[in-house]
């Protein structure tokens, strides 16, 4: 951890805090609510005390409501730090907030069900859906 303090104008919408990703994919959703240079650093972490850099941007808002998203993907099973850090008018972090993710390989066992095209009546649509699921 960085030691900073979290900017209360600056919340991370997505990921969640020790979310599980199965897609190979994270997306970074972060709100501001004041004028706020941020910047954010995604790092695979290796080890305990070893992150590896992936990738960083540096992103400004001059308004008093303003966002920043960013989709990661093709990323190996593994955890995840999301940092994004309040930047100062000299470009130094003045505060800094982190969350974890952990991203694994999607399981075979995954029911995919379309719903909305499904050609089946409501009541064959769930008891297929529960043969699969106890199966």
């Amino acid at each position: 951890a960085s030691g900073l303090k979290d900017d209360p104008n600056v919340i991370i919408v997505s990921p969640t805090k020790d979310q599980v990703m199965t897609s190979g994919k994270v997306l970074v959703s972060v709100k501001l609510t004041a004028p706020k240079t941020i910047k954010m650093s995604f790092y695979q972490i290796d080890s305990e005390s070893n992150k590896t850099l992936i990738t960083s941007d540096v992103h400004t808002s001059t308004k008093k409501l303003g966002y920043y998203t960013r989709q990661l993907t093709g990323l190996n099973p593994g955890v995840y730090c999301v940092n994004i850090s309040t930047l100062n008018s000299a470009g130094k972090a003045v505060y800094a907030s982190e969350i974890y993710v952990k991203v694994q390989k999607q399981s075979e066992g995954t029911v995919k069900v379309d719903v909305f095209n499904s050609r089946n009546t409501t009541t064959t649509f769930w008891s297929n859906l529960l043969k699969k699921l106890l199966s």
